[in-house]
């Protein structure tokens, strides 16, 4: 695999005269098929509408260049005169320095330059007579020559890419279906969805980066004129410039808006006498980027590219090293080609992690990670956040419980040490003691329709971890409808018996974590059956995977098993309505002898809304 890398990077980088240009025909391809599409739906033919929007294309690159071409000649011609005032305000800078720091500054420099030099040159041989310099100048022809190559090798790439895209656009269909059959005649499904995905985020990436980015250009065009006609009462000179590179520049990720900004700022320093228009370009600038970056770009672009920002600045990074500047500027649409065939090629799933934006780890295993770590603080923040940023989800049930399973899991298969399963634990129940997580209560839960209270026993099966999710359990609960106790996971069997036949409660739920548990909970549903058989027993078993489970409990006298906080909420709900405040408990069997009542039962009143 890293050798297949290396060898396409070099490929890359080798053949990029050929490359380049296929890959500018197929983002254009990309930005242009829309409006193929749309003459064809209104009955023009496939080639008809090619042509017509290639053409209209052509059109407006080529009047903008000319603009930009003449606007240039003119800058040009009229740049001596603006050469005085540019020496002056730079010295207007260096005497405005504080006792004029940077003059000795600079001259310390050349001393030590100077002194460097001295100690490192021989001394002068006086038989060695000076050398001669020689200059050797191109001539004119040479210089014309030159000239036409690059002019004509630029044509040649150009209408390359003229041509690539026109049969791109006209035999789309054909390409996808060889490039299936190509690559994915294996696995049509995932290759079929592959395209769609980079098809469908392409186009609507490159076609809002287009309008995102013209718009920008305008801004800045509309803005300069404005400032220009503040202080002076005349038009910007070389608007049009400043807004068209403004725009192309930031096609460049994150950089390009600074970087399109030093031309109307050098033309401000030049033409303007005093430094104001400078500053007010400099914010007008400021202001745009930030508009663009944090209210427009978001509401256009949503998720459409995939790529976290970190991923993109490296992969500019990498693209400009490739391919030069034009690197920069094919970053995100190439990046977001590389995200797309990580997620659907096996092979490539490590460039999917690498780039894309979504989280690397489940919240529940971030969780879990950070319990492991001992981080209080970060562990409490993420639950908060993702109770906040999915109020439609519980909380419990996607990620505190099944962090619970996992510390349980591991500590059990000594992956984990009970001191280091005890710790997690703690940090646990700190977080549950300090941070009131949201809950949704189901439609219709209202206090005015409050029965009288109903006890519910939690019973642990074994250890900690069950006794915290009988707690998040009571979180969920409507505590004017019913009261929450937790008996301690150590108490022994007859203890349990002895405390429901003096408590007498009208559910009993039994928490267990599905490792090495399922003997213990059968028999405890079966003694509960034969002592109470009124008592209503559901089992919680959070991350139950084993078959089988539900129905060797149900037989063993559990009236249901499920297998979330959730579920369980619902399944006690319209129990409370029907059930009374103390039920007659009957019994069967015999009446064991006397139990204490009071030690390791663990009271926990449970509140939710």
């Amino acid at each position: 695999m890293a050798s297949a890398v290396v060898l396409l990077i070099a490929a890359l980088r080798l053949g990029r005269d050929i490359v380049i240009p296929v890959v500018m025909a197929v983002l254009l391809s990309f930005i242009l098929a829309p409006g193929v599409v749309f003459l064809q739906r209104r009955g023009l033919g496939r080639v008809p509408s090619v042509v017509l929007v290639v053409s209209l294309a052509l059109v407006v690159v080529v009047t903008f260049g000319l603009a930009l071409a003449d606007q240039v000649t003119q800058l040009i011609d009229e740049l001596p005169q603006y050469q005085d005032r540019i020496a002056a305000k730079i010295s207007e800078v260096r005497e405005g320095t504080q006792q004029g720091w940077f003059d000795r500054f600079s001259d310390a420099l050349d001393n030590i330059a100077d002194q460097v030099k001295k100690r490192a040159a021989p001394p002068p041989d006086p038989e060695i007579k000076e050398p001669v310099r020689v200059e050797v100048q191109q001539s004119t022809y040479d210089l014309v020559q030159t000239a036409a190559l690059s002019l004509l090798g630029f044509l040649l790439q150009v209408g390359l890419i003229l041509v690539l895209v026109c049969f791109m656009l006209a035999r789309r269909e054909d390409l996808r279906n060889r490039m299936i059959r190509l690559w994915g005649h294996r696995n049509i499904t995932g290759m079929t969805k592959a395209l769609d995905d980079v098809g469908h985020r392409l186009s609507r990436f490159l076609l809002m980066q287009l309008l995102i980015n013209a718009g920008y250009g305008i801004a800045v065009g509309v803005g300069l004129q404005l400032v220009a006609f503040i202080f002076t009462g005349e038009p910007f000179p070389y608007a049009f410039v400043a807004g068209l590179l403004a725009g192309v520049s930031r096609y460049v990720p994150y950089l390009g808006a600074w970087i399109g900004a030093i031309f109307p700022m050098l033309v401000a320093l030049a033409v303007y006498p005093g430094w104001a228009p400078l500053l007010w370009i400099t914010g007008l600038i400021l202001v745009l980027e930030l508009l663009l970056g944090n209210v427009f770009e978001p509401l256009l672009y949503g998720h459409t590219i995939g790529v976290s920002e970190v991923a993109l600045l490296l992969a500019a990074a990498f693209w400009a090293w490739l391919w030069g500047p034009i690197g920069l500027v094919l970053a995100p649409p190439m990046t977001v080609c590389l995200a797309v065939a990580g997620r659907f090629i096996p092979q490539l799933e490590f460039v999917d992690i690498l780039l894309s934006n979504k989280p690397a780890l489940e919240p529940h295993l971030t969780f879990f990670q950070r319990l492991l770590a001992r981080d209080h603080d970060e562990a409490t923040e993420l639950a908060e956040e993702y109770a906040v940023q999915n109020p439609d989800k519980n909380v419990f049930d996607e990620v505190l419980a099944p962090a619970l399973v996992l510390t349980e899991r591991n500590v059990q298969r000594g992956q984990l040490a009970p001191a280091e399963g005890m710790a997690a634990y703690q940090t646990m129940r700190e977080i549950l003691d300090e941070v009131e997580l949201p809950v949704a209560a189901p439609d219709g839960d209202e206090a005015k329709d409050a029965s009288p209270s109903v006890l519910i026993f939690g019973v642990p099966a074994r250890d900690a971890a069950e006794e915290l999710i009988l707690q998040m359990w009571g979180r969920m609960l409507p505590g004017h409808k019913c009261r929450l106790r937790i008996a301690s996971p150590e108490i022994l069997v007859s203890e349990l018996l002895e405390l429901i036949r003096a408590e007498k409660p009208a559910i009993a739920c039994l928490s267990m974590v599905p490792v090495n548990r399922l003997t213990h909970v059968r028999y405890l549903c079966n003694r509960l059956r034969r002592q109470f058989p009124q008592l209503k027993v559901l089992v919680l078993s959070v991350g139950l995977e084993r078959a089988g489970f539900r129905e060797r409990l149900k037989t063993a006298g559990a009236d249901e098993v499920v297998d979330s906080l959730s579920a369980a909420r619902d399944w006690v709900l319209p129990l409370l309505a029907v059930v009374p405040k103390t039920p007659e408990l009957g019994e069967a069997g015999g009446v064991e002898s006397s139990v204490k009542k009071t030690p390791k039962l663990a009271a926990a009143a449970s509140h939710a809304s």
